[in-house]
Order: structure tokens, then C-alpha cells, then sequence
């Protein structure tokens, strides 16, 4: 019975590029998002052409995190620290595009969790496990080995109580490996990818985005050197989203 429930959830996760247990359990309202997509997306996707997952501000010194074409306030320096984002990594963008972006629901350490925390992150409790919280779903992450493969690192580690950790639902899937990751799983966000067609990609809602120029991955302060090599049967596996523009 197992395996025909994780034939079908890899089915349903191939065709969709969605996962079953996010539509499921985690009640995410961005859930077949491509769908709404279709007919030109909600105003907050049209008003900002930029990449989800960067640090913004203007030239004002709020920080925000910007989320689903949402600029999302940190509530203070504390919570910025708290989970464990890099203050070299912020944007600056001229004060009316800023403006442009809609608010969304703040950052806060000591708010409601996972409403005042981020989509995604990488988290554990007081035991040994690293998890990766994405869209609502409980995520194990297998060795050390995987979770450097997926560029990620320890200073990404947000430690959070055990009863936070023991909210979220844990998926039906297997424990998080870099062989298993485009298989088993959504496409993570936020992370840089290199193509086997010798472009480099951005991924976000559950699409790949082309980088259209290197000078992006300094504007954007990404790490060029921390790209994840996709196969070319892994790369056809996704769709590709709108490019990111050279500015």
C-alpha cells in the first residue's frame, strides 16, 4: 500500500509540479498557483517583476523580505537575526519601486507561528534533525552531505521551539536527499541552479527562472559560486517561469 501511495504522490508531483500533501493539509492559499497564473495572476504578482526570497529596502531603513510579490516588514533587528538572514545581502531599490510592492503580513520572532515567519526556512528544535520548512510541510533532511548539496549551510539554521517544529505537518515523503530532491519534492525556493543548457536559473513558485545576466547575481547578492547542477532529464522536469531582466 506504501509503495502505490508514493508511485501516486511522485505522479501527481510530476505532472502538477505541486505537492499532494501541501494541497492536503497545509490549506497554503498559493497552492496550483500556475493555475491563476494562467489568466494574468493576482496584482500583487504583476505589480513586481523581481525575484522572490531577496532582502529589500529603500532609502528609508526599514528591511523587508520580499514573498509571493509582497514586501514583508521585519518587526525589529532581532527578528532579522533571529532567522538567521545575512543584513550584506540587502537589496536597495529607488523608494517608488518599493513602494510599488504591496505589504504583506510581517516578520515577527515573537509572533504566531508560521504566520509571522517565512515560507521557507531551514529549521531544527532541540534535537539533532534539520528540516526544511516549505509552504507548510515538515521536510527531514537526510546528512550533512545533502544538505551542503542543496547549497545550503549552518548559519541558515533557524532553531525553533520543539512545539513549532511539531506543528507542521510532516510529510508522506522520504527524508530530503540531493538524489531524491527533484523527484520526491516541489522545486525549493529561492535557490541558484545551473542548466545543463549553460544558463543559470533561479527557482520560485515552483518555476525556473533564467538569470539574464551575471551582473544579476552581484545586484541580487547571490553566490555564483553555490550553484546546484541540474541533469537534463532533471531540468526538463520543471517549467520555466518569466526571466529575471537585466536592470
Amino acid at each position: 500500500m506504501h509503495t502505490i501511495a508514493a508511485h501516486n504522490r511522485r505522479t501527481f508531483l510530476k505532472k502538477w509540479g505541486v505537492d499532494p500533501d501541501r494541497m492536503a493539509y497545509a490549506m497554503d492559499e498559493a497552492f496550483l498557483i500556475d493555475r491563476r497564473a494562467e489568466t494574468g495572476g493576482s496584482a500583487s504578482e504583476r505589480a513586481s517583476r523581481l525575484p522572490g526570497g531577496i532582502l529589500i529596502k529603500g532609502s528609508a531603513p526599514e528591511v523587508y523580505l520580499l514573498e509571493r510579490g509582497k514586501k514583508r516588514l521585519f518587526a525589529s533587528s532581532a527578528t532579522f537575526e533571529f532567522l538567521r538572514f545575512k543584513w550584506e545581502r540587502i537589496v536597495t531599490l529607488p523608494d517608488d519601486e518599493l513602494r510599488s510592492i504591496p505589504d504583506g503580513i510581517g516578520l515577527n520572532a515573537a509572533g504566531a507561528f508560521p504566520a509571522y515567519f517565512p515560507k521557507t526556512l531551514v529549521a531544527k528544535g532541540s534535537g539533532s534533525g534539520v528540516y526544511l520548512i516549505a509552504n507548510g510541510i515538515l521536510i527531514p533532511i537526510a546528512s550533512e552531505e545533502d544538505f551542503a548539496s542543496l547549497q545550503f549551510s549552518a548559519d541558515d539554521i533557524v532553531t525553533l521551539p520543539d512545539h513549532y517544529i511539531s506543528s507542521q505537518f510532516y510529510g508522506y515523503g522520504p527524508a530530503l536527499t540531493f538524489g531524491n530532491a527533484f523527484e520526491e519534492y516541489e522545486l525549493i525556493d529561492y535557490r541558484c541552479f545551473a542548466g545543463p543548457d549553460g544558463k543559470s536559473y533561479y527557482s520560485e513558485g515552483q518555476k525556473l527562472r533564467c538569470v539574464q545576466s551575471d551582473k544579476l547575481f552581484e545586484f541580487y547578492k547571490w553566490k555564483p559560486g553555490q550553484l546546484i547542477r541540474l541533469s537534463d532529464a532533471q531540468f526538463r522536469s520543471f517549467s520555466l517561469g518569466r526571466p529575471i531582466a537585466a536592470r
